[in-house]
């Protein structure tokens, strides 16, 4: 059913979400100047956090098989799959708030100067994007070829 690979990108967005926060502050970590032990801890975090996502994620595929096979009936049983979507969409919940969760307590792992850091960094890396997403600027008075110009 195509309806399951945009579940599944969702759940599989949930579970990078759980990962990319915690990366990024790992990825940053000497700019963060942070500890073996703050780098230890986030790793745990994060390795326990990737261990619930892909447990939550697999609880996926049955609701969605059946969700499939409900609505592939000769005649749909549409209110069975109303509740079926349903608990599809509590378990992506699951998953989104696993993200969130773990994310907040790899950030508790950060010291005051650190967090305050981490805004610069991130204000960094936000002008940076904006700047190499502009395209070129193009002409402008100093563009127009000789002889092309006004008269």
């Amino acid at each position: 059913m195509r309806g399951g690979s945009a579940r599944n990108g969702q759940a599989s967005s949930a579970r990078n979400l759980t990962n990319d926060h915690i990366r990024q502050l790992l990825t940053f970590g000497d700019e963060l100047q942070l500890t073996e032990a703050q780098v230890t801890s986030l790793k745990e975090i994060r390795s326990e956090a990737m261990k619930e996502a892909a447990a939550k994620a697999s609880a996926l595929t049955a609701p969605q098989q059946k969700l499939g096979e409900l609505l592939g009936k000769e005649v749909p049983d549409f209110s069975a799959a109303r509740t079926t979507m349903s608990e599809i969409s509590q378990l992506i919940a699951g998953l989104q708030m696993l993200a969130i969760d773990s994310y907040e307590k790899a950030y508790n792992v950060l010291t005051g100067e650190q967090k305050e850091q981490l805004i610069v960094i991130r204000a960094r890396l936000q002008e940076e994007e904006k700047t190499s997403m502009r395209p070129p600027m193009q002409g402008g008075p100093n563009s127009i070829p000789e002889g092309m110009g006004h008269q």
